[in-house]
């Protein structure tokens, strides 16, 4: 492939989000190659190579992959890289289950594969802004409130909701893996969970064989407590987090992309972080592409992205979700 010294990057899978980091990756002059299991209706983008086939032989011709396929499809092109020690950054979640998942885990922490896992909401300045504020503040959390939501309907334009994977249970669907950002977000701010219980239903008159709803509960090893809502069901798009702490509540406001301070001396709320006017949702997923492809060479694993081993503890919070809402009980992490 031509200009060895720029990044030569397969993008496994070829629908919205594979197409998205195609384009982010020709903006950053890599050479990319690109696979996709539909053999119909394939969208070609120009100035990138097509393979034909995806196998050990095609995955050496590069120097990171990027999986971005079905999320049931995810965990074959996982194994195929690692079995290649090749890097890879794969699309959240990283599967439909915890099936393999804890074996893949293993297998890349013992060959120190560099990894990364598209929770780009990492990425997000009010959530980095957030990230900082809470390693440096001294007070206690007493509990934390998220919640996200959008009508179904509403999220693909022009794209017929009942045929998409949201829809189906066995290709990673329903809200709880679907708007797995949260658990990940809880995880990445708070720490590690002890317990969680949850409560999934559906409720709507959505044609879908999916959860529309589900309301879970995390307990921090620390011993407070993060409610989740996440649903298909509001009919206008809203996201955000309260984090109640000791003499002051703390409010995320995504759609105004703003944080607010409340406090005795501002009851009225402070304004202390702003998205600047020029931020693209885009950026987020430029921020972390651009981290996966200036560290393939360094393999650098401090980073605050995500990589695939805290991708499977969110995975596994989700899978645990499930379970809890099963049983009806309490599940142990």
């Amino acid at each position: 492939m031509a200009k060895q010294n720029h990044k030569n990057i397969l993008v496994v899978g070829t629908g919205s989000i594979g197409s998205r980091h195609i384009e982010n990756l020709i903006k950053f002059n890599c050479n990319v190659g690109a696979y996709s299991f539909r053999k119909e209706g394939l969208r070609k983008i120009k100035n990138i190579v097509y393979e034909n086939n995806l196998n050990a032989a095609t995955i050496r011709k590069y120097d990171g992959v990027v999986i971005a396929n079905n999320t049931d499809e995810h965990l074959k092109v996982s194994k195929l890289c690692s079995e290649e020690n090749k890097p890879f950054y794969i699309e959240k979640p990283i599967s439909h289950s915890m099936k393999d998942v804890l074996e893949i885990s293993e297998q890349i922490k013992n060959k120190n594969l560099f990894t990364r896992v598209g929770f780009m909401m990492r990425a997000h300045p009010n959530i980095s802004f957030l990230k900082k504020y809470l390693e440096k503040s001294s007070k206690k959390i007493f509990y934390v409130s998220m919640h996200v939501g959008q009508w179904l309907e509403d999220w693909r334009p022009g794209t017929d909701y009942r045929k998409c994977y949201s829809a189906d249970p066995e290709k990673g669907g329903g809200v709880i893996l679907d708007l797995i950002h949260e658990l990940d977000i809880a995880f990445w701010l708070f720490g590690e969970i002890d317990e969680l219980f949850c409560f999934k239903n559906k409720i709507s008159k959505l044609e879908i064989n999916t959860e529309d709803y589900a309301h879970i509960l995390l307990k921090s090893k620390e011993g407070f407590t993060v409610d989740i809502n996440l649903d298909y069901l509001s009919s206008i798009y809203r996201r955000g987090m309260n984090i109640v702490m000791d003499d002051e509540n703390i409010e995320w406001d995504y759609v105004s992309g703003t944080i607010t301070l409340f406090n005795k001396s501002n009851p009225q709320g402070l304004e202390i972080d702003k998205l600047d006017n020029s931020f693209e949702r885009n950026d987020m997923f430029e921020s972390t592409m651009k981290d996966f492809i200036s560290n393939l060479n360094i393999n650098n694993n401090e980073l605050d992205y995500c990589d695939f081993h805290q991708g499977a503890y969110s995975q596994m919070l989700a899978t645990k979700s499930h379970e809890s809402s099963d049983l009806g009980s309490w599940v142990k992490l």
